[in-house]
C-alpha cells in the first residue's frame, strides 16, 4: 500500500514539473523553430497550448508517467484540423523530445527547452 502511495506522490511531482511555461526549439526540416509550451492543471487534468508563429495548438491528453510525457496537440490550419502526438521527457528545468504530425509524409521532429515559469 505504501508503493501506490509513492508511486501517486511521484506521478504528481512530475505533473508539477511539468506544470508551467516552458521554451522550445523545435528542429524541423525548414529550420529551427521557437515555441512556446504552456502546460496547466485544471481540475486535476493536465492541458497545454504551444504557440508559434503561425498559431497555437491544443495540447490535450496529458499523461505524466515519471519523468516522461505524452499529449495530442491540435491545430486547424486554413481549415484543415491537424493533430501531433507530443512525447518528451523532463529533467529537472529541462525537457527534450519529438513530435510527430499525423500526415503521411512527416517525420517525427525533435524539440529541446527550457523551463521558464514555475507552475502552481
Amino acid at each position: 500500500m505504501a508503493h501506490k502511495a509513492g508511486e501517486a506522490a511521484g506521478r504528481a511531482d512530475a505533473d508539477v514539473e511539468l506544470v508551467g511555461t516552458w521554451a522550445l526549439l523545435l528542429s524541423t526540416p525548414f529550420g529551427t523553430q521557437p515555441i512556446t509550451f504552456t502546460v496547466m492543471r485544471v481540475g486535476g487534468v493536465l492541458s497545454g497550448v504551444m504557440r508559434h508563429e503561425r498559431g497555437a495548438a491544443d495540447v490535450s491528453d496529458i499523461a505524466v508517467h515519471g519523468a516522461e510525457f505524452s499529449g495530442l496537440a491540435s491545430i486547424t490550419l486554413k481549415g484543415t484540423r491537424i493533430t501531433a502526438d507530443v512525447q518528451g521527457r523532463i529533467a529537472s528545468a529541462q525537457m527534450n523530445g519529438t513530435v510527430k504530425v499525423h500526415l503521411p509524409i512527416a517525420p517525427p521532429v525533435k524539440f529541446t527547452g527550457k523551463k521558464l515559469v514555475s507552475g502552481q
